[in-house]
């Protein structure tokens, strides 16, 4: 997602609000939400936030990090052993 044109600052899908527009000047910067969000108005509904990413999802992207970060320092350690 670009950055907002008013403000400069960097957006992504879930930092925005549920119409689209952007949580620091409020100019729209995603307009399919926003179409989407007038829409559902005007049946009488609010539009919904943006899910982030799941809690466990977090924790394998984490365990995978230390992993590999354990698994480089091996590498680095026989590294020095063959020299």
């Amino acid at each position: 997602m670009p950055s907002c044109p008013a403000c400069g600052h960097y957006l992504t899908p879930t930092s925005m609000k549920p119409d689209g527009s952007c949580p620091f000047c409020s100019q729209t910067v995603d307009y399919v939400r926003a179409r989407k969000a007038d829409e559902l108005r005007v049946k009488g509904e609010e539009p919904g936030e943006v899910n982030p990413a799941p809690w466990h999802l977090k924790l394998l992207v984490a365990g995978t990090a230390v992993y590999l970060g354990y698994r480089f320092l091996q590498g680095i350690e026989w590294i020095a052993h063959k020299l």
